[in-house]
C-alpha cells in the first residue's frame, strides 16, 4: 500500500466517522408526507359552494406507505408540525447514509485495488490498515469477508 493510498484511506475514514457522528444528532424519524388541504362539503347551500368559494379547512394530513398500504391520518396543526420535523429528520438520515455509502464505496475500491497488487515492503508494513477493515487475509483463501468500513469504539483505527 502506498503512502498516498494510506492517506486516502485515512481521509475516507475520517469522513466516514464524521458522518456516523452526525447520525447521533438525528432525532425521531417518520416516513411519509404532510399535506395542507381545504375541502368542499356536500351541502349545496354552504359557503364552500358559493362564488367565490370559501373552502372548509385548513386540514392537515399525514400520508405514508405502511406494509404496502397507504395510511392517511388527519392531524392538528401542532401534530403536522411535529410530523414535518420527523419527516425532515428521515430525509436527513437518508442523505447521511447515502453519503456514508459513497465514502465506503471509495474506501472499498482502494482496498480491493490494493488487495490485487503484489505485496511490497510498504504494503506488508501497512497490511494491518486494511485488515482491520476487512478482517484477516489468508494467502491460500484470499479475503475472508468483504471490505466494509465499520465505526465503533471496539474497532481499531485505520492508521498505522
Amino acid at each position: 500500500m502506498t503512502h498516498s493510498t494510506s492517506r486516502q484511506l485515512l481521509t475516507l475514514q475520517r469522513r466516514y466517522r464524521a458522518l456516523a457522528a452526525q447520525l447521533a444528532d438525528v432525532g425521531y424519524i417518520a416516513a411519509g408526507s404532510i399535506t395542507h388541504r381545504r375541502t368542499r362539503c356536500g351541502n349545496p347551500n354552504c359557503r364552500c359552494r358559493a362564488d367565490p368559494p370559501q373552502m372548509h379547512g385548513p386540514y392537515w394530513q399525514w400520508t405514508a406507505k405502511v406494509d404496502g398500504k397507504t395510511l392517511t391520518r388527519r392531524l392538528s396543526q401542532t401534530e403536522a408540525e411535529l410530523y414535518q420535523g420527523w419527516i425532515d429528520n428521515d430525509r436527513q438520515l437518508r442523505a447521511i447514509t447515502a453519503h456514508m455509502r459513497e465514502v465506503a464505496s471509495e474506501a472499498t475500491e482502494l482496498i480491493l485495488k490494493q488487495a490485487k497488487s503484489p505485496p511490497t515492503k510498504v504494503n506488508r508494513k501497512l497490511r494491518t490498515c486494511w485488515e482491520m477493515v476487512i478482517g484477516p487475509v489468508s494467502a491460500a483463501r484470499g479475503v475472508d469477508r468483504g471490505p466494509v468500513p465499520v465505526v465503533g469504539s471496539s474497532v481499531r483505527s485505520w492508521t498505522t
